[in-house]
């Protein structure tokens, strides 16, 4: 099954929000081949499931054990675990602890599908998602080394968190703690560009609720006969740039 919605996903959400016209203009390009930069960031999301799922800790012969191990066609190299895996662990295992000390402790699930209710075969896969008794954080792993992605009002983890809370209402229900007041942490760990600090930002399940509008009626002028326009940052990586 593919993780990637054929409407409106995490790496879409941003630019749909900004120019509703790509939506349908993107959909008349011709799919772009798989770069190498993806696949390898796809190996290194999937290398994190086994740590995680393990239990492996940072800096330790846990992970050194990956080395030479393949994963989605790419091998794993000390340069990977050095620079990518080993300080993603460490960042999310201080998250971790600190969300620990709620009363109950946290939990954890990781490469949760989730969808976007109110756009159709709107869907994506969530990296982790972690939860107390009394709040929630959601994270995003990226493991490029070019531009520094920040979690403040990030379009792509509003997406994913809006929908978790969504698809996950079990989980994410919090009776003691009133509409608006519901702690909701987005957490960007991009290790090969801010190798130090994850980029975190905290907001409410209000603001995912007012996302949910923002991006629902923004479909609905992308699919609307004549979707405006409009040129910004979010160009950069639009497939209907070059026309």
């Amino acid at each position: 099954m593919t993780k990637h919605s054929s409407t409106v996903g995490g790496s879409t959400a941003g630019r749909v929000l900004a120019c509703p016209a790509s939506y349908e203009l993107c959909k008349t390009m011709p799919e772009e081949p798989e770069s190498p930069y993806a696949a390898e960031g796809t190996a290194l999301h999937q290398a994190m499931e086994v740590c995680l799922n393990e239990g492996y800790a940072p800096f330790t012969e846990d992970t050194q054990g990956l080395i030479g191990v393949e994963f989605y066609g790419v091998t794993i190299t000390p340069e990977h675990i050095s620079t990518c895996i080993d300080p993603a662990l460490r960042q999310f295992d201080e998250i971790y602890s600190e969300y620990d000390q709620d009363p109950g402790g946290a939990q954890y699930k990781l490469e949760q599908r989730v969808e976007f209710h109110g756009i159709p075969d709107a869907f994506g896969t969530l990296d982790v998602v972690l939860w107390t008794s009394s709040r929630v954080v959601f994270f995003d792993w990226k493991f490029g080394g070019g531009v520094l992605v920040v979690a403040f009002d990030n379009a792509s983890m509003l997406y994913y968190g809006t929908a978790a809370v969504c698809s996950m209402p079990s989980i994410l229900t919090f009776p003691d703690l009133p509409f608006g007041e519901v702690p909701v942490e987005l957490v960007i760990v991009q290790p090969r560009v801010n190798g130090e600090e994850p980029s975190r930002w905290l907001t409410d399940d209000a603001r995912l609720q007012e996302f949910r509008r923002e991006l629902t009626v923004a479909f609905s002028k992308a699919t609307s006969p004549h979707p405006p326009y409009a040129r910004g940052d979010h160009c950069r990586w639009c497939t209907a740039k070059p026309v």
